[in-house]
């Protein structure tokens, strides 16, 4: 079945990798070809708690509900495959003796509902400190001697292909959403970029982005993973521009000021199509994402070789100074550059020193203006 199977399979995964929207027709083409498995494709991403069914074909819907709602969130298979490297096929057993899932309320109450699918095999396609993309199947266990390792080995051949889909995804919603910027005149080099739901839900943010949530001094995610400004008056405004801003119109231009320092960041705010999104088709908010988005961009902070050329602050110095002009606090800068805040602490004084100011709000004036030159 492998062989003749994957063949089935193959061209329809190089479809997806151009249409990420095309990614459910994957899933009814492993489905139909790997007899008795019911497929899923899961996607997890840090900034969206919680556990929810991507992609499937052959579950009952209610069951896919329940799986969503609770169930996913207490997988005790989860831990067990993160065990294994990515792209290796691995039985339900592997992940988890039968014996010990038989004592947890996932087997009891949503796999023997299901007919006891409580064997199968499954594969980590990617994993990161933000991501992970699983797909994997389940096997009715009085079908597991008959089904289950052909399922394995069909998997261990279709990793690669789908593996190089997702990443075809992701390159090129990058290069749509670069192009969009560029459009726009805005820079995507070294930019912090969110893009967002009417409801500013993050449905997406690059590292710099995910880095400025880390760091939590003009932003945040709520508990629903909703941008929220730190700034009031800065909410009210993005709040605005979301449902002024539509596409093909000129950016928002918005002044997002610190909470403390009042120190200012400029942002702008743009709609593009849903199709920048990375793994559109795959994770069920993405696909469901309206017509247009919204995109939140943070310029890069302005680079720092004056404040090394007039003053001699070495690279690491710099880093700090352009971090406390943008408003972030010692604990802030600490955190992003990975250091004690001593650390920070002792830089910032010879900071001070070099600038001969004593004060962190007179060194923002002198770096103001020195980028200003």
């Amino acid at each position: 079945m492998p062989l003749s199977a994957l063949r089935a399979i193959i061209p329809v995964a190089h479809e997806a990798a151009l249409d990420p929207r095309r990614w459910q027709e994957v899933s009814d083409a492993i489905h139909r070809a790997a007899q008795g498995v019911r497929i899923h494709l899961l996607f997890f991403d840090a900034l969206q708690p919680g556990v929810e069914v991507s992609v499937n074909s052959g579950y009952d819907p209610d069951a896919i509900r329940r799986f969503d709602a609770y169930y996913g969130a207490i997988n005790p298979w989860r831990s067990g495959l993160l065990r294994f490297e990515p792209m290796r096929a691995v039985t339900s057993e592997q992940m988890l003796p039968h014996a010990e899932l038989m004592r947890t309320e996932f087997h009891a109450d949503w796999l023997v509902p299901q007919e006891d699918i409580s064997a199968g095999a499954g594969m980590v396609l990617e994993r990161s400190a933000r991501r992970l993309l699983v797909v994997g199947g389940h096997v009715r266990m009085r079908e597991r001697d008959r089904y289950e390792q052909p399922w394995r080995r069909l998997l261990d051949l279709l990793g690669p292909t789908l593996r190089h889909a997702v990443e075809v995804n992701r390159a090129l919603a990058g290069l749509r959403l670069e192009n969009g910027l560029l459009k726009q005149g805005i820079s995507p080099e070294g930019a912090s970029v969110f893009v967002l739901s009417d409801d500013r839900r993050i449905l997406f943010a690059n590292e710099a982005a995910a880095q400025d949530l880390l760091s939590g001094g003009f932003l945040r995610g709520d508990l629903r993973q909703r941008l929220r400004l730190r700034d009031p008056r800065a909410q009210e405004a993005l709040e605005a521009a979301l449902h002024r801003v539509r596409p093909g119109m000129p950016p928002a231009a918005l002044r997002i000021p610190h909470p403390v320092t009042r120190t200012v960041r400029a942002a702008h705010l743009l709609r593009v199509g849903p199709e920048v999104l990375p793994f559109a088709g795959i994770d069920p908010v993405r696909r469901a994402a309206p017509e247009s988005v919204a995109v939140l961009v943070f310029p890069a902070p302005p680079h720092g070789d004056a404040l090394m050329r007039n003053f001699g602050l070495t690279p690491a110095e710099t880093e700090v100074a352009l971090a406390l002009y943008a408003g972030q606090t010692l604990a802030e800068i600490a955190a992003a550059r990975r250091t004690s805040i001593h650390t920070v602490r002792d830089q910032t004084k010879a900071i001070l020193g070099k600038c001969n100011v004593r004060r962190q709000a007179e060194l923002v004036g002198v770096v103001g203006n020195a980028l200003a030159r």
